[in-house]
């Protein structure tokens, strides 16, 4: 059963990449993907529940000083910087009334090379149809698809660090900005994080015009040595996952977002996934009725997967 993470009854919902069916998804068996209609049958769960969408400055004007916020906030955040985030969940976001934050890592954009043109989005409503196969959607945005994200408005922009590294991840999984590497001391590692920052603000500026404002740890986690880095740097505030470090107590400057995984599949896993997001956003309100949309999604998920073990 999910557990309640976010602060203030202000669900933050964490997603990387929206694609249509048949498209490949990424991460281990799909779990950092969701399918556009899908997605967009969330969405509307989210709307007919009276949410509405905020940035990130609303959030964290609301948690350090008490700022008023509009009834039923949800704040929806992107993590990297695919390429899916401009032509697939845009226009589907902008569909359904909703805004989001996309968290970038700027050296992610420069992985298409010297390759010029921002590439086309999906139609309004066109996310189930057959057309709509012909959209790109793998690979990471473009500097100038993140500049027509910005100019466009639906998703604010913000950082993810510039690399997105991993330390040596040959015995130990480590967060990158949350451990230390080895024989590295504090000293080293705030040097490394500080260096990181700094060209990531870099390449804000370059594309944007501004430098970024929220900063979203890569991997989830973060030190306190990264927090003070981080504030130095001129951040007011991070995102975390679940998977902070023990020292690294939630707050105003460490804000947790709940991520669940989208790796469902078998009889009935659309509606099951579409009840996860919604029982989600409710739970993490404090709606007792988000409890039952867990509860239900998560037993019918379980059904699922005996049946599909059955079946083969």
């Amino acid at each position: 059963m999910h557990r309640r993470l976010c602060l203030g009854r202000v669900p933050i919902l964490l997603f990387h990449t929206v694609r249509t069916r048949g498209a490949p998804m990424e991460g281990p068996r799909g779990e950092l993907s969701l399918e556009a209609d899908v997605f967009a049958r969330g969405l509307a769960s989210l709307r007919a529940g009276g949410y509405r969408s905020i940035r990130c400055r609303e959030l964290h004007d609301h948690l350090a000083h008490g700022a008023p916020l509009p009834p039923r906030p949800i704040l929806l955040t992107f993590d990297d910087g695919w390429l899916d985030n401009w032509t697939v969940a845009a226009p589907l976001l902008a569909q359904h009334g909703f805004g989001a934050t996309l968290f970038v890592a700027t050296d992610l954009l420069d992985v298409a090379g010297d390759a010029r043109g921002v590439r086309p989005a999906l139609a309004a409503g066109r996310e189930g149809s057959a057309d709509a196969t012909e959209i790109e959607q793998q690979g990471y945005l473009r500097p100038c698809e993140l500049q027509a994200l910005a100019a466009q408005g639906v998703f604010e922009i913000e950082a993810h660090s510039a690399s997105h590294a991993v330390l040596d991840r040959t015995t130990t999984p480590w967060t990158w900005f949350g451990q230390r590497g080895p024989g590295e001391d504090e000293a080293a590692q705030c040097a490394r994080i500080a260096a990181d920052l700094e060209r990531c603000k870099a390449r804000f500026v370059e594309l944007l015009g501004r430098a970024p404002e929220f900063l979203a740890w890569p991997g989830g986690g973060a030190s306190r040595a990264g927090l003070d880095v981080a504030r130095a740097a001129g951040f007011r505030a991070t995102f975390l996952t679940d998977e902070w470090a023990h020292e690294v107590a939630p707050g105003p400057d460490a804000i947790p977002r709940a991520f669940f995984s989208q790796y469902w599949r078998g009889p009935g896993a659309d509606r099951a996934r579409v009840w996860k997001m919604r029982g989600v956003a409710d739970w993490e309100s404090g709606a007792w009725h988000g409890y039952v949309r867990l509860f239900v999604a998560n037993r019918w998920m379980g059904f699922a997967r005996r049946w599909r073990r059955s079946s083969r």
